[in-house]
């Protein structure tokens, strides 16, 4: 008999927009163009309606223990203390069950500051940084929405 799959990790696009115009985007650079009539970000209704889903399927699944990625877009369009806040929400929905959350962040780091870090370490929310490689690739492939080079933000932000 094969165990039922339980899914523990959830990425959460809290933002759906970015502040960068990478040439490979799979969102932003196909013809599918329908984002751009799409809420920019979260709902703190849909915050909630995922707290109370996650929460159902985290009892029903006794699951242990899960994992919950912030991505977007660029999740840091939604404001660090969105973030947090949502963070707390989802802390204390699940703090009836026995339940080990651990949360993280994936941004472009474009926008990372170390207010920002102090925060994310704050509420131990853990940051992790997407980057194309040496300069000469991030800059090629990685532009902002001015067609600017990104890597020394990123550099300087990691």
């Amino acid at each position: 008999m094969t165990r039922p799959i339980k899914f523990s990790s959830f990425v959460v696009k809290v933002a759906s927009r970015c502040n960068l115009n990478c040439d490979y985007c799979y969102m932003y650079q196909h013809a599918d163009q329908t984002w751009k009539n799409k809420p920019k970000c979260l709902s703190e209704h849909h915050q909630e309606l995922f707290a109370k889903r996650l929460h159902e399927y985290v009892a029903e699944k006794d699951l242990q223990r899960v994992v919950i990625i912030y991505h977007g877009g660029e999740p840091l369009l939604f404001g660090v203390e969105n973030i947090i806040r949502f963070t707390e929400l989802l802390r204390a929905t699940l703090s009836t069950l026995h339940c080990e959350v651990s949360f993280g962040i994936q941004t472009n780091g474009t926008l990372l500051k170390e207010e920002h870090l102090k925060k994310f370490r704050e509420h131990n929310i853990s940051v992790s940084l997407s980057i194309d490689g040496p300069k000469e690739m991030q800059d090629q492939h990685r532009l902002d929405l001015k067609n600017r080079p990104t890597f020394d933000k990123v550099y300087a932000a990691l």
